[in-house]
């Protein structure tokens, strides 16, 4: 889904298909054939991919979430996994950290799990070692660190 194009987004409506907002979820969710769920996690989109949203999905399609694990209904996640109409399921972040080596989901072999690496890139590294530097020096000068340095 993606907002109407306009001067601020670069007006990018030769690579859309279709446009939407929040309303149209499930709509959307019946129409791919893969979901990836790259939503900030709030209190309107915790458990937003519930049983509702994996239901109305195409049979065998692909799920993929690489933002935060509360989006995901695990409950859902694991029903729909078992019953094959999530055809498999790629997760760069977890329900629990650290990950339950015991967790029902690494049973499936259409399950993929990555370490939270989906928004590592050079420039994310670079930008790390940028942090760390700036705080270790802030901590050798004695002065407080607060903590907003670092946001994940």
């Amino acid at each position: 889904m993606f907002p109407a194009p306009s001067v601020e987004n670069g007006g990018y409506a030769d690579l859309v298909d279709e446009r939407g907002n929040h309303a149209d979820i499930l709509k959307f969710a019946s129409k791919a054939d893969i979901v990836v769920c790259c939503l900030a996690m709030n209190s309107e989109t915790i458990g937003i991919v519930n049983n509702d949203f994996i239901s109305v999905m195409r049979k065998g399609a692909i799920l993929i979430n690489i933002s935060r694990g509360g989006l995901l209904d695990y409950d859902a996640v694991l029903t729909h996994l078992k019953s094959g109409h999530l055809g498999g399921l790629g997760i760069d972040v977890a329900w629990t950290e650290p990950f339950d080596p015991d967790d029902a989901i690494l049973k499936f072999p259409d399950v993929i799990i990555t370490p939270h690496v989906a928004g590592v890139t050079e420039l994310s590294y670079r930008d790390m070692a940028k942090v760390v530097g700036d705080v270790t020096l802030q901590l050798h000068a004695g002065k407080p660190f607060t903590g907003i340095e670092i946001v994940n």
